[in-house]
């Protein structure tokens, strides 16, 4: 069984999903970038599997280009555990993108699973999978 994460390990995922969220939004393509391993992977069912810093930095610029500056990206219920291995985690989170564009209005909501890895003293991510999940509001839902 793995070892557990300390506090400070916490802690040190809970920040880099909080820059994942401020860096994107932000426009700062390379900052957000250096957040992923080198070999990392980003997922999404039904938009496909980019892997490595150039593909990944085509979905940076397609999200900085497409909200102009108006979408904000959501973490909660970050849920790190140890990997299996010494300098792993695996992380489940919820992510809610809303566009303020027009006064605001819920974008997308996705289950995130990831994988991590320590590399010298910053958790990088190595596996993003955001599956998104339907929204349903309203008496009618």
């Amino acid at each position: 069984m793995p070892d557990k994460l300390s506090v400070e390990e916490r802690l040190d995922i809970a920040d880099l999903f909080s820059l994942y969220c401020h860096l994107i939004d932000s426009g700062q393509r390379e900052s957000w970038l250096d957040l992923f391993t080198s070999d990392g992977v980003f997922e999404v069912p039904g938009m496909g599997r980019m892997e490595g810093r150039e593909q990944i930095g085509g979905v940076a610029d397609r999200v900085i280009e497409g909200s102009k500056g108006n979408w904000r990206h959501q973490m909660a219920n970050v849920l790190p555990e140890a990997g299996a291995r010494p300098g792993t985690a695996r992380v489940k989170a919820y992510s809610l993108v809303t566009d303020w564009s027009d006064g605001g209005a819920v974008s997308t909501f996705n289950d995130y699973d990831v994988e991590l890895k320590k590399t010298g003293d910053k958790w990088r991510i190595v596996h993003l999978l955001a599956r998104p999940a339907r929204i349903t509001v309203g008496p009618d839902s």
